[in-house]
């Protein structure tokens, strides 16, 4: 048993080169199913029919937010005021050019300094070549915001679908679908794909077998300026899916702690470089507009104290009530959020709330690592699992460390538990369910006692329901 294990240890140090195989030998079925999942979630995500058939069938409101093409009001709303910042980039990039206002966001009569931009910028440039900010440049944004967030989605389906099962990707995509990753895949100001892509960069590594520490650090630096440089909201979660995905490969290769401790941390301080880069050509950016270096970090401190209280700076008195309040508070709001149809209130289902759910993936997660990792299957299952527990540092991170930013953002904010929480999480818990349903069927008096049990239920609720005056 033990050459065994060792056997199965040294072909799991082999997987990179064995999934780079799998890739070039899809099959053309496999293809087939990406693009169709591909062409749902860019449905989904411009449009939202889904969340619009859902309301039809049971009354419910879960396309309160959405916009799409006069579908409802989903998207109009969330995140409007920001995205209005990039409509105004494009309108001056047509007007003043395409470098004018040192690339900021906004108008060149009221810019956008909290950011560089970056991300945004390149957002208007197709829609810039076609001189249009109307009728067709807008919704192009739009839609090529909402087509590369379809495209990492359905890349981290093939992942989860490759390292864990089918019936995994399905519930990645049910997650996907939801009300509050639907709208957060459409914003133009979010461009949340750019959160990801540095993750998403480090799997493309480790999948073809190209990785080395300084290649990790390479591509960690790389992309997380890219990300910071689009946008500082939300890094921890830049950070923490990066490292959620250095985990999961550490897990999986079997690496020695001090071997894993030294991926990590590769990671970690490409990542910490890449924001620092991206805050010095903010510095200069701001410099070159606001006529000074000291205006410039003035500025760059300001929006770190109000959205994080970390300096003691002065703030404007309207954010008083954002710095003060509790982180307490904070996670209250945010571990209440139901994990279906959220921000609608669905009857029963939104009893079900994040609190829940991460207890549940947490007591799943440890029960699995107590079995054998001899089994390849139980040893992706393993990593999947560290992976999450990693992945939690994105979304709890930025609700402690930026608590009046997330205070005040309760409207956009609760999508960060879809990045990657949620997802993940259900993707893990396939495994023991379907194995826990299958093993029923061999037991017919335990299936007997649960559906007594269920039934007996039913018959409690017609009856008060029956007798309500």
């Amino acid at each position: 048993m033990i050459q065994v294990a060792r056997e199965l240890r040294i072909d799991q140090i082999k997987r990179p080169d064995q999934v780079k195989a799998r890739l070039a030998t899809l099959r053309r079925r496999d293809w087939f199913a990406l693009c169709l999942v591909f062409i749902a979630l860019f449905i989904s995500f411009n449009w939202a029919p889904h969340l619009v058939i859902v309301d039809w069938l049971l009354g419910s409101k879960v396309n309160v937010w959405h916009d799409g093409f006069g579908f409802s009001d989903f998207h109009n709303v969330f995140g409007s005021e920001s995205d209005v910042l990039i409509s105004m980039r494009l309108e001056q990039n047509v007007e003043e050019g395409m470098f004018s206002s040192q690339m900021l966001l906004g108008s060149s009569r009221d810019v956008y300094t909290s950011q560089t931009g970056f991300g945004g910028w390149l957002l208007t440039l197709p829609s810039t070549l076609f001189r249009s900010w109307g009728w067709f440049g807008v919704p192009l944004m739009y839609a090529l915001v909402a087509a590369g967030n379809a495209l990492l989605a359905t890349a981290a389906v093939g992942f989860v679908s490759r390292a864990l099962s089918k019936g995994a990707a399905a519930l990645v995509i049910v997650a996907l679908l939801q009300p509050w990753p639907s709208a957060m895949a459409h914003s133009t100001y979010w461009m949340i794909g750019l959160k990801v892509l540095p993750a998403a960069a480090l799997i493309a590594l480790f999948t073809y077998g190209r990785d080395t520490n300084l290649r990790v650090l390479a591509v960690s630096f790389g992309f997380t300026l890219l990300a910071a440089l689009s946008g500082y909201e939300f890094l921890t979660v830049v950070v923490a899916c990066q490292l959620a995905v250095l985990t999961y490969y550490a897990v999986v290769r079997n690496y020695k702690l001090r071997q894993a401790f030294l991926l990590v941390i590769t990671g970690f301080i490409g990542a910490v470089l890449g924001f620092a880069a991206a805050g010095l050509i903010q510095v200069l950016q701001l410099w070159i507009r606001l006529g000074s270096a000291a205006e410039g970090v003035n500025s760059l401190v300001y929006n770190a104290a109000k959205r994080t209280g970390s300096t003691g700076m002065q703030v404007d008195p309207m954010f008083a009530e954002s710095l003060s309040v509790s982180p307490n508070r904070v996670l209250e709001i945010y571990l209440g959020m139901p994990i279906i149809g959220s921000p609608a209130a669905l009857p029963f289902i939104q009893i079900f709330t994040m609190v829940a759910f991460l207890c549940v993936c947490a007591t799943v997660i440890l029960i699995g690592l107590g079995r054998s990792n001899i089994d390849d299957a139980q040893v992706r299952e393993s990593a999947m699992g560290a992976a999450w527990f990693i992945s939690l540092l994105g979304p709890l991170g930025w609700f402690l460390l930026a608590r009046p930013h997330s205070f005040i953002h309760q409207f956009i904010n609760f999508a960060l538990w879809y990045i990657p929480t949620i997802p993940l999480g259900l993707a893990i818990l396939w495994a023991p369910v379907r194995g826990g349903l299958a093993g029923l069927w061999r037991q017919p008096l335990q299936v007997a006692v649960i559906a007594g049990a269920g039934a007996a239920l039913a018959l409690f609720y017609l009856y008060s329901l029956v007798t309500v005056r």
